[in-house]
């Protein structure tokens, strides 16, 4: 792939790897017989949980030390990365969100008929479960209140026998797998955002769903308790049912006040998480990473 690049546009300045297993590695190793700078970004998770073989640590060590920049796109994805660095310092620039894609509705939202909606692949680190049962202890006796479920997975089975146990299945319902202009259409029809995951380093999804003005409300599981704050949504316990069901009844009780709110929390998104934001971080490391090579190479 390398090659195919080289012989179109020849060699580049840099190389910018958004994770370390493998592109950062390739990365290493192209930059090592280019003689190139290379930086990395990381987004996984099983650092987080710790889910790291020991045959490759070795990789994961020597691609973050011969790095000229690591970022991370949370402060608690960046502190695991550091038990990999010797002595490197881990940068944090979060996710970005195209702010000029998801945009508020062509219609404003109704809310005589409250949607709640989440979006994930349907596997159970992302905590669909405990939101089917949070969503069924809080609203046992309104009828008006609807939970969507937009992606697919290995458990979507498990949990459309439990909406059917519940006896829920006029009131929730699966979306299957979305394109990405179906979930903002989802998006535009829905009154809330929550994302019940167990793990996450950032949560693009959520920002997504908040650049269209929607509140959210996530679980504190690493990612979104750094860019949730208390006028934009709501966090709760990971895997807590009775937290995650007063949040939903928090949400939709207020749900006349956080309609106003809907601009507010476009414009956080606009001005922190944007496109145009981010990437002119991004090349403030990229400035920064070539300055230093050609100070290098004029010594």
């Amino acid at each position: 792939m390398f090659n195919l690049y080289k012989a179109k546009y020849g060699t580049p300045d840099l190389i910018h790897a958004h994770n370390i297993l493998w592109a950062g590695v390739s990365a290493m190793e192209i930059a090592q017989s280019e003689n190139i700078p290379y930086m990395i970004t990381e987004h996984a998770s099983n650092y987080v949980q710790d889910i790291v073989y020991s045959w490759q640590k070795p990789y994961i060590r020597k691609a973050i030390n011969n790095a000229a920049v690591v970022l991370a796109v949370s402060k608690t994805l960046a502190g695991k990365l550091m038990t990999y660095s010797d002595r490197k310092r881990i940068e944090v620039i979060p996710n970005m969100v195209d702010t000029g894609f998801f945009v508020f509705p062509p219609v404003p939202r109704k809310v005589s008929s409250f949607r709640f909606l989440t979006v994930a692949r349907l596997k159970p680190k992302k905590g669909i479960e405990m939101l089917i049962k949070a969503f069924a202890r809080a609203f046992s006796q309104e009828n008006d209140v609807f939970l969507e479920i937009g992606g697919d997975g290995e458990q979507r089975a498990e949990l459309e026998s439990l909406v059917k146990y519940l006896r829920l299945n006029d009131r929730v319902s699966f979306l299957g797998e979305l394109s990405r202009e179906q979930v903002r259409e989802a998006m535009w029809h829905a009154n809330a955002f929550v994302l019940p995951s167990y793990v996450e380093t950032f949560g693009v999804v959520l920002i997504e769903a908040m650049a269209t003005g929607l509140p959210v409300i996530a679980t504190a599981c690493g990612g979104p308790e750094e860019f949730i704050k208390p006028d934009t949504g709501l966090l709760v316990e990971p895997g807590n049912v009775v937290e995650m069901s007063m949040a939903l009844k928090n949400v939709y009780e207020h749900r006349f006040e956080l309609r106003k709110k809907e601009l507010a929390i476009r414009n956080y998104i606009v001005d922190y998480y944007s496109d145009k934001v981010i990437a002119k971080r991004l090349l403030e490391y990229y400035d920064q990473v070539l300055d230093a090579e050609s100070n290098g190479r004029n010594r």
